[in-house]
């Protein structure tokens, strides 16, 4: 199952984002799935740090720049680094970013995590060479800005620019920049590779 928005009524089908030169991808859900219970690591820092965050992503968003951004985001980075000692890539994401490279795509990770241990895992995983930039929370405070920083580093439309998510959160995102996007709410192990093959067979 996925959900696919369009940047332009051309694109009605997931075959019609071949010629797409940019693929984004997210890292928790769709290159590794962290086992990581937000609403405990949510309620440790309110307790340590006498906040009330009920979203971190708002958090993000609404902090970027401030000490308190660096505090929580340091935290945060304990839990993911645990999850991501005994996390493994899902089965499919070395063939699916093979397939990407092999049809010319530049290919970007934009995610929500810290870039630390997140290039640690890619590099483990020798997974690291497929992507051309990877985006973090580190030095951005939204997956939009994220997006609005690919544009520009490739110089394109976001019409060119297809973002493969598995948050339906992102849906409005797109829909204001005019990015396409492809929501995968509930990935399997091979559900990746069956979308981009979708996309890029006989392409």
């Amino acid at each position: 199952m996925f959900i696919l928005v369009k940047s332009s009524p051309g694109y009605e089908s997931l075959k019609s984002l071949a010629n797409l030169p940019v693929f984004v991808l997210d890292f928790d859900g769709i290159i590794v799935n962290l086992n990581i219970n937000w609403s405990d690591v949510k309620a440790y820092i309110n307790r340590k740090l006498k906040l009330n965050i009920d979203s971190l992503l708002a958090f993000w968003h609404d902090n970027f720049g401030k000490n308190i951004y660096n505090e929580v985001s340091g935290i945060v980075e304990s839990y993911e680094r645990k999850a991501l000692r005994e996390a493994k890539p899902f089965p499919d994401v070395r063939d699916s970013l093979e397939t990407l490279l092999r049809h010319n795509k530049a290919v970007y990770l934009a995610t929500m995590q810290s870039r630390e241990p997140v290039e640690e895992f890619l590099e483990e995983n020798q997974l690291k060479y497929y992507f051309k930039g990877i985006l973090t929370r580190d030095d951005f405070g939204s997956k939009k800005d994220q997006l609005r920083e690919i544009m520009s580093m490739e110089n394109t439309k976001p019409s060119d620019i297809l973002l493969i998510d598995n948050s339906i959160r992102y849906v409005p995102v797109c829909a204001e920049l005019g990015i396409n996007c492809v929501i995968l709410p509930k990935r399997l192990d091979n559900t990746l590779l069956l979308v981009i093959k979708n996309i890029l067979e006989d392409a």
